[in-house]
């Protein structure tokens, strides 16, 4: 029964996965995600159901569009595969790991309560928004305010759900103040030159998501994962001082990281700390 529950999940990130790719393609082009069938990039072609398959109508139609010949990019498969392995990790944190044991306190897995669901759908929701927010970034170096801004607002809406009191919204509220205030910080001292606006919406969304303690472990997860790429593409001369590196790339995979393990990366720094 376990291991059926975690295909069923990794089949419903599959499908999640589909539709992130059109929430991709279509809002830098500001195109309606509802309306419209996908079609061929290449030659405009309609698609059939059957080559809507995730992950399967990719390798079925060999990479090529079924008319044109075309090739289908790999971000399709990849985006797909990707959402569904993040599902199935946050449920498999969620119902028998105890992620967070002072707000998640179940360390076997219990019949589903409203707790339960809430948190399983806000951090479902938190991974589709940061896996997004990445592959827009990644592909053309843009963080849209149109995914930004909604989501800050259902993220709060999340958070006022699981923890309806003073005390956290306090500290999401410093959250929010130290993520995206971070970076503002950077966009005025450098007259924007460093910093996108973006990036400070996505920080008040990381903000928002974790509080003011998780925020500042997965900005320093952040700066530690790009120096660890930076460096060798300057130093293999692929990337010189002053060329452009889009941050979110960075930001996105410390961001889910925190989401799953930041309480325990803070335990291993202290400790780390006090040993020293």
């Amino acid at each position: 029964m376990e291991y059926l529950i975690l295909v069923i999940i990794f089949i419903f990130g599959l499908g999640v996965g589909s539709f992130l790719n059109v929430v991709i393609l279509r809002l830098p082009e500001q195109r309606s995600i509802a309306r419209g069938r996908s079609q061929c990039p290449a030659c405009g072609r309609i698609l059939a159901w059957y080559e809507l398959i995730p992950l399967a109508s990719f390798f079925a139609l060999r990479a090529r569009c079924k008319s044109c010949k075309a090739p289908i990019s790999w971000q399709y498969p990849i985006v797909e595969f990707v959402t569904g392995v993040l599902f199935v990790v946050t449920w498999y944190v969620h119902a028998y790991s105890g992620m967070t044991s002072s707000q998640f306190p179940i360390s076997n897995f219990q019949f589903p309560n409203f707790y339960f669901i809430t948190q399983l759908l806000s951090y479902l929701f938190y991974i589709s928004v940061l896996l997004v927010i990445f592959v827009q970034d990644f592909r053309w170096g843009v963080i849209l305010d149109r995914v930004t801004v909604p989501a800050i607002v259902l993220t709060l809406v999340f958070q006022l759900l699981l923890s309806p009191t003073i005390v956290p919204l306090t500290t999401l509220g410093l959250g929010m103040l130290i993520g995206g205030g971070f970076f503002a910080l950077q966009y005025v001292l450098s007259r924007g030159r460093w910093i996108g606006g973006g990036d400070i919406r996505l920080g008040a969304l990381m903000g928002a998501m974790l509080g003011w303690q998780l925020v500042i472990v997965a900005l320093m997860l952040a700066y530690v994962g790009g120096a660890v790429i930076a460096l060798p593409l300057l130093i293999f001369r692929i990337k010189h001082l002053g060329d452009a590196l889009p941050f979110g790339i960075f930001l996105v995979p410390a961001t889910i990281i925190t989401l799953f393990y930041g309480e325990a990366i803070m335990r291993w720094y202290f400790n780390l700390v006090y040993i020293v």
